[in-house]
Formats: C-alpha cells, structure tokens, sequence
C-alpha cells in the first residue's frame, strides 16, 4: 500500500516537472516579454530621466503610479502561475488588470472623471466600517470605529447623490456609475471584455462548462481527474496580461512625455509576432 502510494506521488512529480518544463521552453519569448515590461515599468519611478513622479496637484499621476505598481505585482504572480503549471489560477489577477486599464483609460478621456474615482473611496471606506467592528472587544475600540464611522458618513452624503443609480437612487456598485462592460465598449476595449470576461471568466466560476478541464475520463466507478501543473490556457494568460500590461504602460508614457515610445512599440511588436508564431504552429 505504501508503495503503491509512493509511486502515485513519484509519477505525479514527473508529470508536474515535464509540463513545467514545457512550458519554460516553449513559452520562453512570452515570458522574457513579460520580464521586460517590468523593467521598464520599473524604470518609470527610478530612472531620473523620466518625468512620472507623485504630483501632489495631480491625482492622475498618483493613480497611474499606483495602478503601475500594482500591477507589477500582479504580472510577477501571474508569470509565478504560469511557470508552475497553474495558468487557470491566474485568471482573475488578469481580469483585474484589465479593469484597471479600462478605469485608467476612461479617466484620460475625460479628466473630471478623476475626482469621481478619488470620492467614491469614502463609499468603499463607509461600507468596510460597518463590517470592521465584528472582531472588536474593547468599548474603546469601538467607540473609536463608530466615531470614525460617523466621519465617513458624514462625508459621503454631502457628495453621495454623485453616485446613485437607477429608479430606486441606491449606491451605484462602480464609481464610474456604469458596468465594467459599458466602460470597456467606450474606451475601445470592448473585445477584450468579451474574450476576458466571456470566455476565460468560465475558469473561475462554477461551472460545469470547464468540467472537461479537469475530468480526463471514467471507468466503471472511477474518475481520472486532471490534478496539477499543465500547459493549458498558458498560451492565452501570458500573452494577455502581458499585452495588457504593456498597454497600461503605454498611458503612462503618453499622459507624461516619458519618451518609451520606442521599447513599447518593440514590445507590442514582439506580442503580435508571438502570436503570429502560434499560428503558423496550430
């Protein structure tokens, strides 16, 4: 019995160590893109020869900075994922870069837009407080949440009808007073929305739609189930947060002159190559 146990482990490991491998070699241009982008994006905020910085009467800036290095983080874990085998579980860190860039670009499009995003933080903040409270023990403590709390409320209803939507006036669940959907189709990113939000968003919900992805077949009463590190969906995350990424970079370096013009058009020159590769290869 515990040899038979032993070789399942050992024959598990072989098989995450060959996808991973795989996936090294045959994703490697994807992922030296990748590594890339984070250069330059670091370079942003450390080369002195660049010009974004926090501005204290700008917000924009505040907020690319912010969203920047965000997302530096996200591509590191998404890059981490890939490697490893576990590209599915990457798919919400690009949904959420993809909102960014849509909620970054709409904000370009119309500067006033910046204020709403910086407000609607006091609704977010209002609706925390009143969970915040639940591990508490101390009067004291609470006396201080509920004060704060008070604050928060306060602030909100002098900008609160900014934000109500619909017959009813109830809080909008977006500051853009619009569906992530109807933003992405004015920013000009609406298939993207459908490619991300449309088909790879069946990964992370419940579904029996992606029910093959992980059931390799049946005998009898037995089900073989696909466990682990595997190429799939590799090809579509890289190359799609990447772009992505590479995109919000590229608002950066337009709103604020910072003179990438060249590695960005050489990085979105390598993406469409990348893809092309594919191809010519299915």
């Amino acid at each position: 019995m515990l040899l038979s146990q032993l070789n399942k482990q050992i024959k598990k490991l072989a098989v995450s160590v060959r996808a991973r491998i795989i996936i090294a070699h045959k994703y490697r241009k994807q992922f030296d893109i990748c590594r890339q982008a984070i250069n330059l994006a670091d370079s942003f905020s450390q080369d002195p020869q660049k010009k974004l910085a926090w501005d204290e009467d700008d917000d924009l800036s505040k907020i690319i900075l912010v969203s920047i290095a965000r997302n530096v983080h996200r591509l590191e874990s998404i890059i981490i994922l890939c490697r490893r085998g576990f590209a599915k579980d990457a798919i919400p860190l690009v949904r959420s870069l993809f909102e960014e860039l849509v909620d970054i670009k709409y904000m370009r499009a119309d500067k006033t837009r910046v204020r709403d995003f910086l407000d609607y933080d006091v609704w977010q903040r209002v609706k925390l407080s009143k969970i915040a409270g639940a591990g508490l023990v101390t009067e004291a403590q609470k006396e201080k949440l509920e004060k704060r709390r008070k604050e928060l409320l306060d602030s909100w209803l002098k900008i609160r009808e900014r934000f109500l939507c619909g017959k009813e006036k109830k809080e909008c669940n977006r500051w853009t007073k619009k569906d992530v959907r109807q933003v992405a189709n004015e920013v000009k990113l609406g298939e993207s929305y459908d490619y991300i939000f449309g088909y790879l968003s069946h990964y992370i919900h419940h579904s029996a739609i992606t029910a093959d992805e992980y059931v390799l077949g049946r005998e009898g009463d037995k089900v073989a189930l696909e466990v682990g590190a595997t190429e799939k969906l590799v090809r579509e995350v890289l190359p799609t947060a990447s772009a992505m990424f590479v995109d919000l970079l590229s608002q950066a370096n337009e709103e604020y002159s910072l003179g990438c013009d060249r590695q960005l058009q050489s990085l979105s020159e390598d993406l469409v190559k990348d893809k092309e590769r594919y191809k010519t290869h299915e």
